[in-house]
């Protein structure tokens, strides 16, 4: 049996300067306080051979130039396909990619502090030592939670 080692961390992502928020084209302008601070997670696992990298961040979508400026800064230590990343889906953090402006215009300084930032924690998790880990894999099913997914005739009364 192969032995499996991670390490965990996060980095803080909230934005230095007022920038737009994405997740509504109708909110244009910068924001005006923080209400949260927003987070990336990492888990770098490894057994043998290249190391995998789960890294989730609190934004509305991660787009191909966060991703693609990670793994620029990060070089061969982890290729293409060991690296996954997740957004929370957030309507009050800053656009990442520039392909969906009706949902916010993306700030090139906030990209690259968000890159700078997820890159200086997956190379510090590299650089630790890891400690032993267990996977398990579990399968079941929820059946809550799927309201907005289900056929629903709407009757509106006037």
């Amino acid at each position: 049996m192969t032995s499996t080692y991670a390490s965990a961390g996060t980095a803080d992502i909230t934005p230095e300067t007022a920038v737009p928020l994405a997740g509504s084209e109708f909110r244009t302008g910068v924001f005006q306080r923080i209400a949260d601070r927003l987070e990336a997670n990492a888990l770098v696992l490894r057994q043998e051979g290249a190391p995998i990298v789960f890294v989730s961040v609190d934004l509305m979508f991660v787009g191909q130039e966060l991703r693609s400026g990670v793994l620029d800064r990060l070089g061969t230590a982890v290729p293409d396909e060991s690296l996954f990343f997740a957004a929370s889906h957030t309507h009050f953090a800053p656009a990442t990619d520039d392909r969906r402006p009706r949902l916010g215009r993306m700030d090139p300084r906030y990209l690259e502090q968000v890159c700078e930032r997820v890159t200086g924690l997956v190379s510090r998790l590299l650089r630790e030592p890891l400690v032993p880990a267990t996977i398990e894999h579990v399968q079941g099913q929820a059946n809550h939670a799927v309201n907005r997914r289900l056929r629903t005739r709407w009757h509106l009364s006037r």
